[in-house]
C-alpha cells in the first residue's frame, strides 16, 4: 500500500498582517498524491496541492499562511495517499494582525466659514499602535491609488481566489515597476 512521510507535523507560522501571506518552503514530502483542504476561506493552502511522486523521489512542499483577520488561527490539514488507506495531519498555526489607526476626535465640526474666505484648518491626531508601518490616504483624494486598481484590475496571474501574490510594498511605495510598465 503506497504511503507517504513528511518531516514535521506541526508548522508555526509567525504573525502575519491581514492581507500579506508567509509561505513555509521547509516541508519534505514523500511519496505524496494530493492533499484535501476544508472548505472553509482558503487560510493554509498547501503548494502544489496534489502530484505524483515516483520511487525513490522526494519534494519540496510549501504551506502559504494568508490570514484573513486579526485572530489566531489552527487548522489540520489532511494529506491523503491515492489508493491508500493512510491520512497524514499536518497541524498549521499561525496570528492574523489587522492594521488599526486610532483617531483623536471621530468628528470635526469646522463651524460656521465664510464663501470664499481662507478656510478653517482642524487638527487630527493619527496614532499607529500596530508593530508595523500603516500606509493610509483618502480615496477621495489619492489619484496614485485609482490608477494603481486599474492597472491591478488589468494584470493577470490570480489565482482561483482571486490573489494575486506580490512582494508587500512599503509605506509610500508605488507597485513594481513591472507592473507599472505593462
Amino acid at each position: 500500500m503506497p504511503s507517504l512521510t513528511v518531516s514535521t507535523d506541526t508548522l508555526q507560522f509567525d504573525t502575519i498582517q491581514c492581507g500579506l501571506c508567509q509561505i513555509d518552503k521547509h516541508t519534505p514530502l514523500y511519496l505524496r498524491r494530493q492533499a484535501r483542504l476544508r472548505q472553509r476561506p482558503v487560510v493554509f493552502e498547501l503548494l502544489p496541492s496534489d502530484g505524483t511522486l515516483y520511487p525513490g523521489d522526494r519534494t519540496n512542499m510549501q504551506v502559504k499562511f494568508s490570514p484573513a483577520e486579526g485572530r489566531t488561527y489552527s487548522q489540520r490539514l489532511v494529506i491523503t495517499v491515492a489508493q491508500s488507506t493512510q491520512k497524514i495531519l499536518l497541524l498549521a498555526q499561525g496570528q492574523g494582525e489587522e492594521p488599526q489607526l486610532e483617531f483623536s476626535s471621530s468628528k470635526l465640526d469646522m463651524g460656521t466659514i465664510l464663501p470664499y474666505s481662507g478656510g478653517k484648518f482642524a487638527e487630527v491626531i493619527v496614532h499607529n499602535p500596530c508593530p508595523f508601518p500603516i500606509e493610509f490616504y483618502s480615496l477621495d483624494f489619492d489619484k496614485q491609488n485609482l490608477e494603481e486598481e486599474e492597472i491591478l484590475q488589468m494584470i493577470k496571474g490570480y489565482d482561483a481566489q482571486n490573489v494575486l501574490l506580490l512582494p508587500p510594498p512599503s509605506p509610500g511605495e508605488t507597485l513594481p515597476l513591472e507592473l507599472l510598465d505593462y
